[in-house]
């Protein structure tokens, strides 16, 4: 079984407008590539088809249902083909909501771990020899996996810069339908580890931090915490949390007293940075709620980004 999905997502850290769990929201019409940015353009396959080679019996299933992706790279959106050794990838890993299945990325396509039948909302993530993200992107609408058979996701083409230096997002398409649409836009990709600046707002956003009505949304429905408001990063030096949040989403960390960053701290610190790890010292869960949690690469450049923060403050 196939499905009819076509969309296309913008830079290297890549959010959709809808994706079941905890997002970034923002879609926007006609948006284009920032600069410095590139582009993912994810195409279902002609390819795939129930287990065996035929649609799936009435009978039980001898095997659990799977899915099957491919995927291929370019320096442009229309250019040629690339190698994973030319564009320096070394695995290629997709989450099917929480259950994720890593392959090596030259055989370029593969099929997933045993998944149980319902409502999916794929991701994908390419990544080099140290784990740090070439490209990543979200189907902007969800997959049905069947209680028997194989599912094909397509191949879907990995944009990737040359030079691995992310650049500002544009606004994407509206969702997508039976005959295609775009995903929403984002922030450029934050590079490999270092000692420079990074930008973690993509990683963020990849992890659904924002999602409307559940996470940290621009209303605060997760403990009053803001990760959608434009420059909401501006809120956290010196600033403690001020509680609130929906129902069942409130505060843990309200009489903590510690702010989300410390104002002069060299490496940054605070509960911002807390919460990412595992069994946070202060209050609550670690943070993001919906696995996975954040890479060892990813964390690196929370912290160089939180530094500039720190710093310009």
């Amino acid at each position: 079984m196939r499905s009819a999905l076509r969309f296309e997502t913008f830079s290297f850290a890549l959010f959709a407008a809808a994706i079941a769990g905890c997002v970034a929201s923002g879609a926007g019409p006609g948006g284009d590539a920032g600069g410095g940015g590139s582009v993912a353009t994810m195409t279902a396959g002609s390819g795939g088809g129930a287990a065996g080679g035929g649609a799936a019996g009435s009978g039980a299933c001898t095997t659990p249902p799977t899915a099957r992706i491919a995927w291929t790279m370019s320096y442009s959106k229309t250019g040629p083909t690339l190698s994973c050794a030319q564009v320096g990838a070394a695995t290629m890993t997709l989450f099917m909501n929480s259950t994720s299945t890593q392959f090596p990325c030259s055989p370029q396509s593969g099929t997933s771990v045993a998944l149980s039948p319902g409502q999916y909302t794929p991701r994908v993530i390419l990544t080099d020899m140290q784990g740090a993200p070439l490209q990543q992107g979200a189907f902007t609408n969800m997959v049905t996996i069947p209680s028997c058979g194989v599912t094909d996701l397509g191949t879907v083409l990995f944009v990737v810069d040359p030079s691995g230096a992310g650049g500002a997002g544009g606004s994407g398409g509206g969702t997508a339908g039976s005959g295609g649409g775009g995903a929403a836009g984002s922030t450029g990709a934050a590079g490999s580890t270092g000692t420079g600046p990074c930008n973690a707002l993509p990683i963020f956003a990849m992890h659904q931090c924002a999602y409307k009505g559940a996470c940290h949304d621009s209303s605060g429905t997760s403990a009053g915490f803001d990760m959608a408001s434009p420059n909401w990063q501006n809120n956290l030096v010196g600033v403690s949390p001020k509680g609130g949040g929906g129902a069942g989403f409130t505060s843990a960390c309200l009489k903590v007293g510690m702010p989300y960053l410390v104002a002069g701290s060299s490496p940054a610190r605070g509960l911002f940075l807390d919460k990412l790890t595992k069994s946070p010292p202060e209050c609550g869960a670690q943070m993001p709620a919906l696995p996975p949690v954040l890479t060892a690469s990813e964390l690196d450049c929370v912290q160089r980004w939180a530094n500039g923060l720190v710093s310009a403050k």
